[in-house]
């Protein structure tokens, strides 16, 4: 007798938990008619595509969700050179930190810049310098956000060349400070 109640968190929920759940093949069909009215994924290879997916699945809810949030991928955000660093890091340090970043991951070849071998290359330095003052300004310079996926996983998915280019633009944000 009474009209239905329309619960938008439940339905969000239900839906992230769905895509969780679902295969990357199955959500990459879902999303062709949105990549495809959308510019800056057009001729995306399917296998980035699945990356992106793999990365970004725990965070989507929609659809949409997946267009907005995964964006970075494939042109970066300005930012502003303060987001580069860990708490109250100085940018000197961040700085010195991204050099050694972009040192280390020169050396992995192309067809080897996996996940395991980027985290593996810089773990070290992690351990020595640490994780938040490692991985912070890798995260911003990669992605331009202040909240964003792994990014180690990241750089798998942009693959080295790019990884390389957005390291070097942070570095130069660092220059203009």
């Amino acid at each position: 007798k009474a009209g239905a109640v329309f619960n938008q968190q439940k339905l969000d929920w239900l839906n992230g938990h769905y895509f969780k759940e679902m295969k990357t093949e199955t959500i990459l069909e879902k999303l062709k008619p949105f990549l495809e009215a959308t510019p800056r994924w057009r001729g995306a290879s399917e296998e980035t595509l699945k990356k992106i997916i793999e990365i970004e699945r725990g965070r989507m809810k929609t659809l949409k969700d997946f267009i907005e949030s995964s964006a970075f991928f494939f042109k970066l955000p300005e930012y502003e050179p303060s987001l580069l660093q860990w708490k109250q890091e100085s940018a000197t340090k961040v700085k010195t930190i991204l050099e050694k970043i972009l040192s280390t991951l020169e050396e992995i070849a192309s067809e080897k810049f996996t996940r395991a071998i980027i985290l593996k290359s810089i773990s070290e330095l992690a351990e020595k310098e640490g994780r938040g003052e490692v991985f912070w300004p890798l995260r911003a310079a990669l992605s331009g956000l202040k909240t964003s996926p792994d990014p180690v996983a990241i750089g798998e998915a942009l693959g080295k060349e790019e990884t390389l280019r957005r390291i070097k633009v942070a570095l130069s944000k660092l220059n203009e400070k």
